[in-house]
C-alpha cells in the first residue's frame, strides 16, 4: 500500500508540473515573455503618431526576436490590428499590437507586432491615393470631410455637398447609415439610426449612390 502510494504521488507531482508547464507564458530568447493573448472581433485601423514619423519605427516577429520592416518606409499604408498581446519584459508591462498593412493597392504587408505606444487611431490621411474606405473608421468630422475633398472615390459626393452649402457633413450619421438598417417605429412611422430619429430616406438616391447599382467609378 505504501509503495502504490508513493507511486500515486509521484504520478500526482508529474501532472500537476506538467499542467503548470502548460500553462505557463511563453519566454522569448530576448527575454520578452508574453503574458496575455486578446483577440479583436472586428480589425481596427491605425497609424503610426505624428511625433514619431521620423523615426524608426519596428515591426517584429511574435517573438519580438526579429525586426520584419519599419513602419515608416509605409507612408502611404493603413495598418490593421487583428489581435493584442501583453509582454512582460525587465519586470515590465507592455502593450503590443498584432498587425498587417494595407497599400493603395491592395497590397498586405507581412504580420507582425508593434507597442502600441507608436500608433493612433484612424486612417492615413494622405487620402489622395486612398479611395472606397469605410466610414466608420474615421474618427471625427474634419477626417472625414478631408477624405471626401480629396479622395478620387468621392468626386460625386463632393458636387451632392455643394448643393446643400449649409447642411453640415455628418460622420457619425453617414457610418450609422453604412452600418446598420433604418428602423421603422411601427406606431409612429418615424424612422431612425442608433443616434438619430426622423431620419429621412430617399431610395432612389441610395441606389444611384451605390456602385453596384450604379457606376464604380462615380461614387462610393
Amino acid at each position: 500500500m505504501k509503495l502504490k502510494s508513493f507511486l500515486a504521488m509521484i504520478t500526482t507531482a508529474v501532472a500537476l508540473g506538467l499542467g503548470m508547464m502548460a500553462s505557463a507564458p511563453a519566454t522569448f530568447a530576448d527575454g520578452y515573455q508574453r503574458v496575455k493573448t486578446t483577440w479583436q472581433s472586428s480589425p481596427n485601423v491605425f497609424q503610426v503618431k505624428s511625433q514619431y514619423k521620423n523615426r524608426k519605427v519596428y515591426l517584429w516577429n511574435s517573438t519580438h526576436t526579429k525586426k520584419i520592416l519599419q513602419l515608416n518606409n509605409y507612408p502611404n499604408t493603413n495598418w490593421y490590428r487583428n489581435h493584442t498581446y501583453t509582454y512582460r519584459h525587465n519586470g515590465k508591462l507592455s502593450v503590443y499590437y498584432g498587425i498587417n498593412g494595407w497599400t493603395p493597392n491592395n497590397q498586405y504587408t507581412q504580420k507582425g507586432i508593434v507597442w502600441r505606444g507608436y500608433l493612433r487611431p484612424g486612417y492615413n490621411t494622405n487620402y489622395k491615393v486612398w479611395n472606397n474606405l469605410q466610414p466608420g473608421n474615421f474618427s471625427n468630422n474634419q477626417e472625414y470631410a478631408k477624405y471626401i475633398q480629396e479622395s478620387p472615390s468621392q468626386h460625386f459626393s463632393k458636387m451632392v455637398l455643394k448643393l446643400f452649402p449649409n447642411t453640415p457633413l455628418s460622420w457619425k450619421l453617414t457610418s450609422e447609415r453604412d452600418a446598420f438598417p433604418v428602423q421603422t417605429n411601427p406606431t409612429t412611422g418615424v424612422k431612425s439610426l442608433p443616434s438619430f430619429t426622423d431620419v429621412i430616406v430617399f431610395p432612389s438616391v441610395d441606389k444611384y449612390f451605390d456602385r453596384a447599382f450604379y457606376k464604380q467609378d462615380v461614387s462610393d
